[in-house]
């Protein structure tokens, strides 16, 4: 259903459109084709206008992705603060973080056209809102570790290297096979 806003008006030989665009999509196609059905002593017309739209990358560049990353690297960067003191810190960081891009995937969603399928950026999204909780999480287990008295030395120093090397590296590889993609 095209909203009235859009002064849809059919015309001979086509379509006329008054507005080219739909948020950040612009309409770069349009046609119309009528199918006649017969039935049992009837004789009807159906309308079918299907509209083709191109994104602006452009506007999603500065109004999702710089942000989400830029969010991202902040957040890797609470993994350097070390010490038991620094865990409110980076509990707090990585909370905020977590709300903000909350924020943004809700907004980023509802910004985008309903399918009945998974849009690849929802599956990008969803990446970049699990890192914080990752990352959160990692740090609770390093905590309750140090404060039980883990002795197992080797254990810790894999989960701080995990959090340190793995999970950006692990970051950045899915980020490329994103934007390559």
């Amino acid at each position: 259903k095209v909203p009235d806003r859009f002064h849809l008006q059919l015309i001979p030989g086509g379509i006329e459109l008054e507005e080219k665009a739909i948020g950040m999509f612009h309409i770069t196609n349009v046609t119309f084709e009528v199918v006649r059905k017969m039935s049992i002593g009837q004789l009807g017309e159906n309308f079918r206008i299907e509209l083709e739209f191109e994104c602006n990358p452009y506007g999603m560049l500065l109004t999702v992705y710089i942000p989400i990353i830029v969010l991202n690297i902040i957040n890797q960067y609470t993994n350097y603060l070390a010490g038991p003191g620094m865990l409110e810190v980076v509990l707090t960081i990585n909370a905020t973080i977590l709300m903000t891009l909350t924020s943004l995937f809700i907004s980023t969603s509802n910004s985008l056209p309903q399918t009945d399928y998974i849009k690849d950026i929802d599956f990008w999204l969803f990446g970049n809102f699990i890192y914080p909780f990752i990352i959160i999480t990692i740090h609770m287990l390093l905590y309750m570790m140090e404060r039980i008295g883990f002795k197992h030395k080797f254990i810790l120093n894999g989960l701080k290297c995990f959090m340190q090397c793995l999970l950006p590296l692990m970051y950045i590889m899915t980020n490329v096979v994103y934007f390559m993609h």
